[in-house]
């Protein structure tokens, strides 16, 4: 087991186990309450306690996006952990099957459905892409103390399929989503980039575009996934 949650945060930039906060904080800024509002920690029932490891963010009613790489699956032992969610920053959680999660399989993104189609979202993220300069807000856990934190930085490159920006990139906050000033979600928190010389590291990740993109398209491979199912 240590050498999963070892695994997990040094080669996937996912969070140590860590607590939740214990009541909603004061936050200034609009942008950054709305990344706090779209925050979902994700952790891994190991030894029946949730080891978190990771975030996500709602995209619909009823579901969860966040990185590809957050998950459960054990590379030693091949042994995948039960998925955790939790809607209420970590107080308490609840169970995702493996089967209700969807892994894109060109990008690091996952969309994972929520149980009993329930309407747990009432605002769920809205995407744009980003822009060179701008400023951006997220909320993630932080891999190396018991911490829910925020983020602020600025927009430093922009490509078709990601972008990169000055925010810290501590590694529970995989999965997050990088909010603009207006709102919208410009970008998901995928990895670090990460220069030794000067010991210093950004935040990169998929942009907003594209995972509006990736929306679309999954919503139409669920047409299908559910069709298939009744026809079974």
């Amino acid at each position: 087991m240590k050498k999963f949650l070892s695994f997990i945060l040094t080669i996937l930039l996912i969070s140590m186990p860590i607590q939740g906060v214990s009541k909603d904080p004061k936050i200034e800024g609009d942008a950054l309450k709305r990344a706090y509002e779209l925050h979902i920690p994700i952790a891994c029932l190991i030894d029946d306690r949730p080891e978190q490891i990771g975030t996500g963010f709602p995209i619909s009613k009823n579901e969860v996006a966040t990185a590809g790489h957050v998950s459960c699956d054990n590379p030693y032992t091949y042994e995948t952990y039960p998925t955790l969610i939790s809607l209420d920053h970590g107080k308490t959680w609840m169970e995702v099957p493996d089967d209700a999660q969807f892994t894109n399989g060109e990008y690091d993104f996952k969309i994972m459905i929520l149980p009993g189609g329930v309407e747990f979202f009432k605002k769920p993220a809205k995407f744009r892409e980003p822009v060179l300069g701008e400023e951006v807000s997220g909320f993630g856990l932080m891999g190396v103390a018991d911490l829910h934190i925020a983020s602020k930085g600025y927009i430093t490159y922009v490509a078709p399929d990601y972008y990169v920006a000055t925010n810290i990139p501590y590694g529970g906050f995989s999965g997050s989503a990088l909010v603009g000033e207006d709102g919208k979600v410009v970008g998901i928190v995928n990895w670090g980039v990460v220069d030794e010389r000067l010991s210093a590291t950004t935040s990169a990740g998929l942009q907003g575009s594209l995972l509006a993109d990736m929306y679309k398209s999954f919503l139409e491979f669920k047409k299908v996934y559910q069709a298939d199912g009744k026809n079974e």
